[in-house]
Parts: structure tokens; C-alpha cells; sequence
């Protein structure tokens, strides 16, 4: 079995925070995006997805009326980036965070099943992608950053909070299903 790399263009993977707390409404509720993503598709449907923990990056506030990408402001941005990178991805000690598994056409859309290594603890994972009406395939997984031994950020003798939840979400636009398609040799949506 031979393993190659794929494209990722068009492949997006999102992390989404929320405050918690009494003074949860002075804080912000966070998207998170990864810059950089490398994918190695085997076979046998062996995945092996690659994210440099320092191209992780804010990209927006998250609001009831959808993402504010004007805020937060640069300099709060990188305040945050490099808090995400050095107290909680410990990216010198863990530069990347990985998931390795199989991946597999289902009746309603693509399958991952193995596990996530994130700051050096790995736990099982299993993510559904279902089509989108445009052809993406679309899905979420919830993760526990306690974990992975990652203690919620705390301000203000704990009255503001970043909840234990983090919801990551995974994008692969239409291009990119095709792509994934023809690799697994199966039609998007096709499958057991």
C-alpha cells in the first residue's frame, strides 16, 4: 500500500470557542482557523492529516448574527495566537497536531475513524462529513481540551472562562470532494 499526498486546497478545519462564566460577556466567543493542512491518503483509505500547531490563527468573533471578521483587533489577535501557541498547543514542545485513521465512503457522505494527537495526547476520533447542497462536504466534531491535558483558559480569578468544549468544524468544498472522491475511488454520498 502506497501513500501520497493530496491536494488541500479547498479543505478547512475550524475551531470554535465560547466564553463561560459570570464574566463571560466581556469576553469573546472565537473562531480559530488552520493555514496550513498537509493530507497523505492511502490505499487502503489511510488518512493522515498534518496541522503545524503555529498555523493556527484567529480569524473571527463569533456573534449570534454570524462571525465579525473586523474583530478581534491585530494586536488582541496576536496576543491570542501566541497564548494559543505557547500555554496551550505548547507548540516548541508539539509542532503539530495530527490525526491519523482510515477514511470511507458511507451512504450519506465520508467517514473518518482513528485518532487525534493534540500536545502530545492522543484520544479517538470519529467525523461524519455529509453533502452540502453545493457539493461540500460538511461536519463537526466536539472535543474536551481537559483531554488532552489542556487546562481552559481562566481570567479574572475564574469569573471569565473558555468552555472544555471546542467545536471543530471540517469544510471540503465541492473541488476538493471530487478530489477525495476519485482518491477513494467512489462517488461522494456513494457506499457502505
Amino acid at each position: 500500500m502506497s501513500a501520497q499526498p493530496i491536494e488541500s486546497t479547498g479543505v478547512r478545519v475550524d475551531l470554535c470557542t465560547r466564553r463561560e462564566g459570570l464574566l463571560s460577556r466581556v469576553g469573546h466567543d472565537l473562531r480559530f482557523r488552520a493555514r496550513a493542512i498537509h493530507l497523505t491518503l492511502g490505499d487502503d483509505g489511510a488518512l493522515r492529516v498534518v496541522i503545524p500547531a503555529d498555523a493556527i490563527g484567529v480569524v473571527a468573533v463569533r456573534t449570534p448574527g454570524g462571525d465579525d471578521t473586523a474583530r478581534p483587533s491585530a494586536s488582541d489577535r496576536a496576543t491570542i495566537e501566541k497564548h494559543l501557541r505557547d500555554d496551550v498547543l505548547a507548540a516548541r514542545q508539539h509542532p503539530e497536531v495530527t490525526a491519523t485513521g482510515t477514511v470511507h465512503a458511507t451512504a450519506s457522505g465520508v467517514r473518518f475513524d482513528g485518532a487525534l494527537t493534540l500536545r502530545g495526547t492522543q484520544r479517538p476520533v470519529r467525523l461524519s462529513l455529509a453533502p452540502t447542497a453545493h457539493g461540500a462536504l460538511a461536519g463537526t466534531h466536539t472535543l474536551s481540551t481537559t483531554a488532552f491535558g489542556i487546562p481552559p483558559f481562566r481570567a479574572m480569578m475564574g469569573a471569565l472562562r473558555v468552555a472544555d468544549d471546542v467545536v471543530v468544524e471540517v469544510t471540503v468544498d465541492a473541488t476538493a470532494a471530487e478530489r477525495l472522491a476519485a482518491a477513494l475511488a467512489v462517488a461522494p454520498g456513494q457506499g457502505s
